[in-house]
């Protein structure tokens, strides 16, 4: 079930890189002109980004047994704990960090220092 939602996944996983983009080059995107280009620049990484990542979000959420759950968070729209808990396994296998670093860091904190 959660597998269908994947394109839906992937679209937001884009947006939020574009957002991590622009933010991270708000100085210099302020010099680049026009800012179209900007988004051209980035959009090809983020959607090469969102397709393993997205994968390994579905595949850790069955591994996880928390279906359920995150589909429940997904369909109303927000991150609870079960979501969370697939966002540090997901982590971890991208990273190859041991689980066990990541549970003491709350996702709030991870997305912020990713986002610096």
């Amino acid at each position: 079930m959660i597998q269908l939602l994947q394109p839906r996944i992937e679209r937001q996983l884009v947006s939020e890189c574009r957002q991590l983009a622009e933010q991270a080059l708000d100085g210099v995107a302020a010099e680049i002109s026009p800012k179209s280009w900007l988004n051209n620049a980035v959009e090809q990484p983020c959607r090469t980004l969102a397709r393993p990542v997205s994968e390994c979000l579905i595949r850790e959420t069955s591994r996880s047994g928390r279906e359920l759950g995150v589909l429940t968070e997904l369909l109303r729209g927000r991150v609870g704990d079960d979501a969370h808990a697939v966002i540090r396994r997901c982590l971890a296998s991208l990273t190859g960090l041991p689980q066990s670093s990541l549970n003491q860091i709350p996702v709030q904190k991870l997305m912020e220092r990713l986002r610096r």
